[in-house]
């Protein structure tokens, strides 16, 4: 029995998604608002460069211009394989991401 049977009763399992991968803890904390986005890299782009651009560039980025500062951030590197193997696994459909990330804010 996977994940995918033990929520059929809430959650469709053709139309959700379980992501693996590495995570990093830009800046931790918590806040009232949520926000969460998984999305594909663009195919010209390599995974290691859409990684290295994640981490290094866009981390900085979101540190520096959005206002107010979120009060936590984190990134999770997907690993589209060991997603593959987990989603098969639960239950689930696999649809492929190479991004995942989190947000608290206090306003929008």
């Amino acid at each position: 029995m996977g994940l995918g049977d033990v929520l059929a009763d809430c959650v469709d399992p053709q139309r959700s998604d379980l992501l693996a991968g590495t995570a990093y803890m830009i800046i931790s904390g918590d806040g009232p608002i949520f926000a969460a986005l998984a999305a594909r890299r663009d195919p010209r782009v390599s995974v290691q460069e859409l990684r290295r651009w994640w981490l290094h560039h866009h981390a900085e980025l979101v540190k520096r211009i959005v206002r107010p500062l979120p009060r936590s951030y984190e990134q999770l590197h997907v690993d589209r394989e060991l997603s593959e193997r987990l989603s098969k696994a639960a239950g689930l459909d696999y649809e492929p991401y190479d991004l995942f990330d989190t947000i608290n804010l206090d306003t929008v």
